[in-house]
């Protein structure tokens, strides 16, 4: 006798979570990269947070897909992943750039 249904405990949860702390975590870059005014140029910091934005968003379809297909495919991984390094150089160019 094998029994096919499986008790997932508390994984899937905190993969959510997970998740939603990954895209709150984009938000609160773009949010921060927007406040500052005077040090960075408007154009660069505009397209940081837009970028921070898109990676949000990209990680709530991915989570949600995840959710529901029980695995994220590696075509989507690699998307987040590529938005995750294009954000972080963004953000460190626009740190160089800076005006002190």
């Amino acid at each position: 006798m094998t029994q096919t249904s499986r008790d997932p405990g508390l994984q899937p949860e905190r993969t959510q979570l997970s998740w939603e702390r990954t895209s709150l975590g984009f938000l609160a870059i773009g949010a921060l990269v927007l406040l500052r005014h005077g040090e960075l140029p408007f154009t660069g910091r505009l397209l940081v947070a837009t970028t921070a934005a898109v990676s949000a968003l990209a990680v709530v379809v991915i989570s949600r897909r995840f959710v529901s297909a029980d695995a994220a495919s590696p075509a989507a991984v690699i998307a987040l992943g590529s938005l995750t390094a294009a954000l972080a150089l963004g953000v460190a160019i626009l740190i160089i750039t800076a005006e002190p």
